[in-house]
């Protein structure tokens, strides 16, 4: 697996194209459970988790392991102001610890910012 990690907008996407010309991209909201999750760039990961935290971090923990050949896009939710809602804060909370999982699963992980790919691991 190849994490790419970013804010909207950042050019996560065209990066991950730039590394992996013929994979299809799919939103990974359109998930059911009964396509192939290999060999894809897979986007909206955030508004997936957002939707049901609790059984999004078990799902994302049995299709993105070791092994899983992808490109997984996520926004950076991190850096910024502190949300005032409790659902807000407990839904970062729960992605960056996800997303702390997924990066120790990965082959590599990027952070790009303003088009420009940098490689953290």
């Amino acid at each position: 697996m190849i994490l790419i990690l970013g804010g909207k907008y950042q050019g996560k996407r065209e990066f991950a194209v730039k590394i992996s010309p013929n994979s299809e991209i799919l939103n990974i909201t359109e998930y059911s459970g009964k396509q192939e999750i290999t060999g894809k760039i897979w986007t909206g990961f955030n508004e997936w988790f957002r939707n049901d935290p609790e059984s999004a971090a078990k799902k994302a923990s049995e299709i993105f392991t070791e092994d899983t050949d992808v490109i997984l896009l996520v926004e950076e939710v991190g850096s910024g102001i502190v949300p005032l809602s409790i659902d807000d804060r407990k839904y970062r909370e729960g992605l960056g610890r996800t997303v702390i999982l997924l990066a120790s699963r990965a082959e590599a992980v990027y952070r790009v910012f303003a088009g420009i790919p940098e490689k953290i691991k």
